[in-house]
């Protein structure tokens, strides 16, 4: 009798095999949340002069800053390469560039080294986050790819929480070096992945679009494949002969609808203070939370917070609709800021004395 580790039907075969490349193309969110809650660790043992490098506060703030600036920066110049090199190949491009920003972390011998690799690792991020997602959307089945899509925040949450259980309990250079394992571990795996058959097809190249397309929906039978081709390369056509523009956002209701609930939702994103809470939480709350967790502990906590959650979100992604997830999440979001924001006003050494940094704090409260 025959082990198999596989399924041999076709539709089975085909969601496992999607699966598969999800998992591996959203390693580099797993990437991109341990650099964010890289400082999380580290400021503790720079300000008690237990890392190679010293920085004073005004250093730091821009240590941090530059990830953010490098994740600026990328989106836009990654989506014309992505057309122009191909989704795997550029993912495969951000692999090595979060090689290279974890080394320069490794070897920095002082506050300039730790600027650029910070900033190229804002590149990464930024890239992944315009390029993963075309990816995953043009090789998922429509039934799954509501699913597929939420591995992102999955990983993500995954590399924050790694960096919160490990940093904390190894040297600077021990925590750099370990961190090596996630892009190492994409590249190594989605090197064996296939391309997008919609980006094939847009070179002309049917015949690599008609393997991998073979290859993502397990093995299928030749007229059901010619048919979802012949799908695709019309689908391709069409939007080669009428290429959007930057105009095309705002030229019906619906196109301004949809980019006004993008941006909103953006900047509530980033209002909600994860971020910040991610990155300077050992340094900003209390040394001891109900006198008995000190503030490593709250951020592995936190991280494993996020991480059930995004588990419980890849769940019921396809079982509800976004816009009651969402709803859910920015409620949650609301209360949790506006107890941690009452919590900061009330410390008598972090009250605020300037009248518009009270405003925005409310502002934030609100928004979140």
């Amino acid at each position: 009798m025959k082990l198999r580790i596989l399924p041999n039907q076709p539709q089975s075969l085909a969601v496992v095999r999607q699966y598969m490349v999800a998992v591996s193309a959203s390693l580099p969110f797993a990437v991109a949340g341990s650099v964010v809650a890289w400082p999380s660790p580290i400021l503790p043992k720079m300000l008690a002069q237990e890392a190679p490098i010293s920085m004073n506060i005004r250093e730091i703030a821009w240590m941090v800053s530059l990830l953010y600036l490098g994740n600026l920066t990328s989106p836009i110049p990654a989506e014309y390469l992505a057309d122009s090199y191909g989704r795997r190949k550029i993912l495969l491009y951000t692999g090595l560039v979060s090689v290279m920003s974890w080394l320069m972390i490794l070897f920095a011998t002082n506050s300039t080294h730790l600027f650029v690799a910070r900033f190229l690792a804002g590149l990464q991020f930024g890239m992944i986050a315009t390029v993963q997602p075309i990816y995953i959307g043009e090789i998922s089945q429509p039934d799954i790819r509501g699913t597929l899509n939420t591995f992102n925040n999955f990983m993500f949450g995954t590399g924050s929480l790694f960096s919160f259980v490990v940093g904390p309990f190894v040297s600077y250079y021990t925590f750099a070096l370990v961190s090596l394992v996630f892009p190492l571990l994409f590249l190594l795996t989605f090197l064996f992945m296939p391309e997008s058959p919609y980006y094939s097809l847009m070179k002309n190249r049917t015949e690599n679009a008609r393997e991998s397309l073979f290859w993502l929906r397990g093995d299928l039978n030749r007229i059901e494949l010619e048919s979802e081709l012949n799908q695709i390369e019309r689908t391709v056509q069409n939007q080669m002969q009428r290429p959007g523009s930057f105009g095309d956002l705002f030229a019906t209701k619906s196109a301004r609808k949809a980019i006004v609930i993008n941006i909103a939702f953006s900047i509530i994103k980033r209002l909600t203070g994860a971020g910040v809470i991610m990155t300077f939480g050992s340094v900003s709350l209390p040394h001891r939370t109900f006198g008995v967790i000190n503030p490593d502990e709250c951020m592995i906590i936190l991280g494993m917070f996020n991480v059930l959650s995004s588990f419980l979100v890849t769940l019921v992604a396809d079982m509800f609709s976004q816009k009651h997830l969402l709803i859910v999440s920015c409620s949650g979001c609301c209360v949790t800021t506006l107890v941690l924001s009452v919590w900061f006003f009330s410390r008598p050494e972090l009250r605020f004395r300037h009248k518009p940094v009270r405003v925005f704090s409310i502002v934030n409260i609100f928004s979140s």
